[in-house]
């Protein structure tokens, strides 16, 4: 298990802020999407809050990470029934929520107990948690205390003027938010209030390094005119790693399209990060042609994420192209089986 989980001690603030938060019930007058940063001194961007719990049901304080995970929450936003329900997972975020009782684990009682904090009633309990991208929101660790503090304070000092003039949170400029941001002056940390409009970018600026074995390998395969299917997606159930922290695993796919034949799978992991496992997307690709024993003159794919990650393949004379349907995937994902076969391919 990870040493780095906040303990008793560290969290105590973080108790004392959500009762105040609960005596507050902010969600009254707030609506999820009712948002507004906080930026902490030596940050780069805001942090964004949310209040949940207007509609009865989830009560909460949701603090988003900066531009990037605030754009992916927005496209979601927008999305709205029509979207995948799975893609909330891959949002990351902080949740400082009010649960019943039996939804907490041992370690969240013990924590409480340790504390001497007694509660009652539904919707009555705290829960921390830190939502990583693909995986089980989980226990805070040590260095998320002092931002989901930071948000819980400045959300105190905002809600009650939200309550008193909505307009608050709708500075000039419909892309724009409010933002509390703190500078240190001396000993002292002041806070203003800035009018600041997000980067809404979802580039993640991966550092992908080619294997040039793998390269050289695949570029001397004989090259087939089959077009092949390659496909990205998360696993609906969650698996846990060695530390016990669960993660939804991502199956990487390549299939034949006119056969639906599976040329090759592997389940990969989401840790410790998105970003490093679709930095490994290009080799995983030319270790399963490596192993099929062909360069295929054109490849299939249905994300932009996936058209991105591979297009540094393209100097091996392979046409990545972007497409709405990948029937072959489908098909096997229905069935969950294929196998391998010879005389396949057509040179």
């Amino acid at each position: 298990m990870t040493d780095n989980y906040a303990t008793a001690k560290e969290c105590r603030p973080l108790f004392e802020l959500m009762n105040q938060v609960k005596e507050l019930a902010p969600w009254e007058w707030m609506e999820e999407m009712d948002i507004f940063g906080v930026q902490g001194p030596d940050a780069e961007e805001p942090d964004y809050v949310s209040v949940m719990g207007m509609a009865g049901e989830h009560f909460a304080v949701a603090l988003y990470p900066g531009d990037r995970a605030l754009t992916h929450l927005l496209e979601f936003e927008q999305i709205g029934p029509y979207g995948n329900p799975l893609d909330l997972l891959l949002i990351p975020q902080f949740q400082a929520s009010f649960e019943d009782r039996n939804t907490l684990t041992d370690k969240d009682r013990k924590m409480l107990k340790e504390l001497g904090l007694k509660y009652r009633g539904r919707n009555a309990w705290p829960q921390l948690r830190a939502q990583q991208p693909a995986c089980v929101p989980w226990y805070i660790e040590s260095a998320d205390v002092p931002r989901m503090v930071r948000a819980l304070e400045q959300l105190l000092v905002v809600a009650p003027r939200v309550k008193e003039n909505p307009d608050v949170l709708i500075p000039a400029g419909s892309d724009a938010f409010l933002v509390r941001k703190a500078t240190q002056q001396g000993d002292h940390i002041v806070w203003e209030e800035i009018v600041r409009t997000p980067s809404f970018s979802t580039e993640e600026g991966l550092m992908i390094e080619l294997d040039s074995e793998l390269m050289d390998t695949v570029y001397d395969l004989p090259e087939v005119s089959n077009t092949l299917e390659v496909a990205l997606s998360m696993m609906p159930s969650p698996v846990s790693d060695d530390s016990g922290r669960p993660y939804f695993p991502y199956m990487f796919i390549v299939v034949e399209s006119t056969s639906g034949m599976v040329m090759g799978m592997e389940l990969l992991s989401p840790l410790p990060s998105l970003q490093a496992m679709w930095a490994e997307i290009p080799n995983q690709f030319l270790e399963q042609l490596a192993k099929v024993q062909v360069r295929p003159q054109v490849v299939h794919v249905n994300t932009e994420l996936l058209a991105s990650l591979l297009s540094g393949l393209e100097q091996l004379g392979i046409e990545f192209t972007l497409v709405e349907e990948l029937p072959g995937v489908e098909a096997m994902q229905e069935s969950l089986f294929g196998f391998l076969g010879g005389g396949l391919f057509e040179e």
